[in-house]
């Protein structure tokens, strides 16, 4: 339902960029905010869209597909005028679609707005190492806002992040016909260490879900590290995978389990948090992190 969903918002533009290539425009205007409405609506949707899920490489094509698409309707409209209004009905018509189109630029430079704060650090920061190192990785969500992040509205989850991977299709999985763990890409990958410090707690008890149902009743299997003041979380991990234990010390880069989807997961994925230390271990205070001196945020790229 959420891809026919996804492949609906896209169609919508594709649709708009089709009449600015085709269409014969009467005057220059209406091309301007045919254009600007397209770009606010790309511009919210290429950076809040849930693009794992119909193709990254989509996103991409899209964003080409706009401009290609600007350049040839503007060269082919050079020699019409500025305006041309014909009757008060059509002017009416003509004020409430630039209007809506303005409405939606204002949209698309708010989502832009997000997008450039979500990639400023925000009080202390945490340095971490990526914990996965076999191919491209995407993260699913991410920012400092809860468009880009659904852990965002969550208090000690406010800068945590969720991390597929991605096949040569630019997809989270190999669908043949069937919905299974082992259709996604990052489902049993190895999980390395992010940093150096000790093993505080470790719960590898937890089934993993079958895809598209989690278990609202349970964290999963879980793995925190405390390392510089902070307790680094790592979730959802695949049970009997975990090769580390309690009060132990890891190295950055230690081999710590396999990527599951266990807890109050959907499908296979990794989720990193990190907070302050605290004496109530799963509701400390946030804390940003980085990796590899990036923030990451929706839609980031990893190539590890």
């Amino acid at each position: 339902m959420l891809v026919f969903v996804l492949f609906l918002l896209m169609l919508f533009p594709n649709i708009l960029l089709l009449i600015l290539v085709k269409y014969k425009f009467k005057c220059k205007i209406d091309i301007v905010f045919l254009m600007l409405f397209l770009f606010g609506y790309l511009s919210w949707f290429v950076i809040s869209g849930d693009w794992i899920f119909i193709s990254y490489y989509s996103r991409i094509i899209t964003i080409i597909l706009y401009v290609v698409v600007s350049f040839i309707s503007i060269k082919r409209n050079l020699g019409k005028p500025w305006f041309r209004v014909k009757g008060v009905v059509r002017g009416g018509l003509r004020i409430i679609l630039y209007s809506v189109s303005l409405l939606q630029l204002i949209v698309g430079m708010y989502a832009i707005s997000i997008m450039i704060d979500s990639k400023k650090v925000e009080g202390d920061v945490l340095r971490l190492e990526f914990p996965l190192n076999n191919g491209v990785y995407f993260v699913a969500s991410g920012g400092s806002h809860e468009i880009l992040n659904h852990h965002y509205k969550h208090p000690s989850q406010k800068f945590g992040i969720d991390i597929v991977k991605m096949n040569k299709f630019g997809l989270r999985g190999s669908f043949k016909m069937r919905f299974a763990l082992e259709d996604f890409e990052i489902y049993a990958e190895n999980v390395y260490s992010p940093v150096q410090g000790k093993v505080v707690k470790v719960i590898d008890r937890a089934q993993d879900n079958f895809p598209g149902y989690y278990n609202s009743n349970s964290l999963g299997n879980v793995v925190v590290i405390e390392s510089q003041g902070k307790f680094v979380f790592i979730l959802h991990l695949m049970k009997n995978s975990i090769l580390i234990k309690e009060n132990q010390e890891v190295k950055v880069g230690q081999l710590l389990g396999k990527v599951g989807n266990s807890g109050k997961s959907f499908e296979p994925h990794l989720h990193i948090h990190a907070t302050e230390k605290s004496n109530n271990l799963f509701n400390g205070v946030p804390v940003s992190i980085m990796f590899d001196e990036r923030i990451l945020i929706k839609n980031s790229i990893v190539k590890n």
